[in-house]
């Protein structure tokens, strides 16, 4: 199959016509490529779906009201060897007409606004250094002043020609995405974005910047293992090569990434036949998308059944149970389900909790942008530890199905702590069957760990939330140190406290009952008498800790309520004469003691 060389044109905002290709700058020139408005347009792109839909594609909603712009887009590229997708990129700028030195005949408005786009069949190119190459070379032809002289433009493009027979592939969407401000401003809601994508269903992207919300996508989708590399098929619907020649692999190498994604059965491959992706959605394709056609209907029995698109038009706030069933707000930091069904799949678990908290708690407490720990590699690698965690129950689940017998070294079932909704739903999805046909009998659980990153126990999930609140104090007081060796001494401490406080809290169980008896007898009055202006003290500030199973809030002071219910009448009595109370008093104290000991010094 022959390869897609990268193509240039120019958009133009005609203010009689509306948007149309002005010129296309990678023609082999000729009378042969003009068409009907004297355009060089080869005879090749000229398909009326391009020339129709590429001007409303470049020029996004509301782009009039930004200097500059930019959009992103797929196209579906006919081929009878293999249909395939071709991926877009523009440069929306607008300039006064007074700053122009030649002005065509068709403008009657005060500004000029046009859109240098750029054609690749690479989804790396995207989010590499092409997006800032096209702003420089879009902004020098702007500066110019006369829109007809195009020879910069057409350097860049035989520069992208030159480039691209020499430049090997790039393994991933790695490049240009800014997953440490994703994670910052939708925390949790990232992961239930994630976990949603691979459920297949109708997911929106809202901005009003349409800059925003198609990086916003390509970060997500570099989200997935090795998906960067498989998007040929996500343009249309009808495309679905990859699934069609997927073949399972016959080996793995731990130490090679592919060879080990490949054995995992990465990518999930979330596009192909009934699926499709558009960074960029204006509404006439979104009006289409939404009154899809049913499948008695279509003359190629080929349903649209799940799309991930974007849209900065804020019509659809209003429709969004027309255009969608998870719409994420980027502007509002929201994600709304707006399926009922899909509610209770989408819940997060405990373990699903504790591990996209602990993941937001090391970017937002990474003070050096440079270092590993929180930087968009990090967030990449804790992802996709997440999703390799999945896959491996996942097969270990139906491994126990199928064989209704445990390995030794795994004890229950591991995958429930993935929340047993969400894999039922998975599991009725096109990239799950595509998935389990590529591991049916590989031992996956073998390789990794069947076991969720974030389903530590009660007092381990304890332990590495409040050291990550010890670091995040050191991280304040010494802003120059390295996040990484900030919670290594920080965990040890945490350990030898938590252990110190368990000795604690055994012997004053075994010595309060002695003085609650003293206080009984009367004995030591003096004594007694201090202690109760300790208990004094201790009760005028409450301790709180959050659940980390439920989230919920759980005080000590019920505590003590319900011990002194199930308490005899004497011992009541007792403690009323000035007693303490054996157990909450030991915690209590215990309690102000750690407080008192994680305290950074002055």
């Amino acid at each position: 199959m022959s390869r897609f060389k990268p193509q240039v044109c120019v958009v133009d905002f005609h203010h009689s016509r509306g948007p149309e290709i002005e010129t296309w700058l990678s023609h082999d020139g000729g009378n042969d490529s003009d068409d009907e408005h004297g355009r060089h347009i080869p005879p090749a792109f000229r398909d009326a779906q391009w020339t129709n839909i590429i001007p409303y594609m470049a020029l996004p909603d509301g782009a009039h009201q930004n200097v500059e712009e930019f959009s992103y887009f797929t196209l579906a590229m006919p081929d009878p060897e293999r249909p395939r997708t071709v991926f877009g990129i523009s440069c929306c700028r607008q300039i006064d007409v007074q700053h122009l030195s030649w002005k065509a005949d068709h403008v009657t408005r005060s500004a000029v606004q046009k859109a240098v786009v750029c054609l690749t069949d690479r989804p790396q190119d995207l989010t590499s250094n092409l997006r800032e190459s096209l702003r420089v070379v879009t902004r020098t032809w702007f500066a110019q002043g006369d829109f007809r002289d195009v020879d910069v433009l057409e350097r860049f493009w035989k520069s992208l020609v030159l480039a691209y027979e020499s430049k090997p592939s790039v393994e991933d969407l790695a490049e240009g995405c800014d997953l440490r401000e994703l994670v910052k401003s939708l925390r949790a809601n990232m992961l239930i974005a994630v976990k949603a994508m691979l459920l297949q269903r109708r997911t929106l992207f809202f901005s009003t910047s349409s800059e925003r919300v198609c990086q916003a996508q390509f970060s997500f989708l570099s989200l997935l293992p090795g998906l960067g590399q498989c998007l040929a098929d996500c343009a249309s619907p009808e495309m679905d090569f990859y699934a069609e020649n997927a073949r399972p692999a016959d080996s793995v190498r731990s130490s090679d990434r592919g060879s080990l994604l490949a054995y995992m059965g990465l990518p999930l491959q979330i596009f192909g036949k009934g699926a499709m992706f558009a960074p960029y959605a204006p509404l006439q394709i979104l009006d289409s998308l939404a009154e899809t056609p049913k499948e008695d209907q279509l003359p190629n029995p080929i349903r649209l059944t799940s799309y991930i698109i974007g849209s900065t038009s804020s019509i659809i706030l209003s429709q969004k149970e027309r255009y969608c069933d998870i719409l994420i707000d980027l502007d509002a930091r929201s994600i709304s389900i707006l399926k009922p069904t899909l509610r209770a799949a989408l819940s997060l678990s405990s373990p699903d909790r504790r591990w996209i908290e602990s993941l937001t708690s090391q970017v937002e407490n990474t003070t050096i942008e440079h270092g590993y720990v929180g930087n968009d590699d990090f967030i990449r690698a804790s992802f996709e530890e997440y999703i390799l965690a999945l896959v491996s129950a996942e097969r270990y689940h139906l491994h126990l199905a199928s064989q209704g017998e445990n390995v030794a070294e795994i004890s229950g079932d591991p995958s429930i702590e993935f929340n047993p909704n969400y894999l039922d739903g998975w599991r009725e999805t096109r990239n799950h069957a595509l998935w389990d046909r590529l591991t049916k009998g590989a031992g996956l659980f073998d390789i990794i760990e069947p076991r969720h990153p974030g389903g530590l126990g009660w007092w381990n999930g304890l332990a590495a939330n409040l050291a990550g609140r010890s670091s995040a104090l050191a991280t304040r007081g010494q802003a120059g140190l390295s996040a990484g060796y900030e919670q290594m001494p920080s965990r040890e401490v945490v350990g030898q406290k938590i252990v110190g406080g368990f000795t604690s809290v055994l012997n004053k169980v075994w010595t309060a009952p002695a003085a609650a008896e003293a206080a009984v007898r009367g004995e030591e009055k003096e004594k007694g008498m201090e202690k109760e202006e300790g208990d004094k003290d201790d009760g005028d500030e409450e301790d709180t800790f959050h659940d980390a199973k439920e989230g919920s809030v759980h005080t000590v002071g019920d505590d003590k309520e319900r011990s002194e219910a199930d308490a005899n009448d004497k011992t009541k009595a007792g403690l009323e004469k000035g007693a303490e109370k054996p157990a909450a008093q030991s915690w209590s104290a215990w309690a102000a003691e750690k407080r008192a000991a994680w305290k950074r010094p002055e």
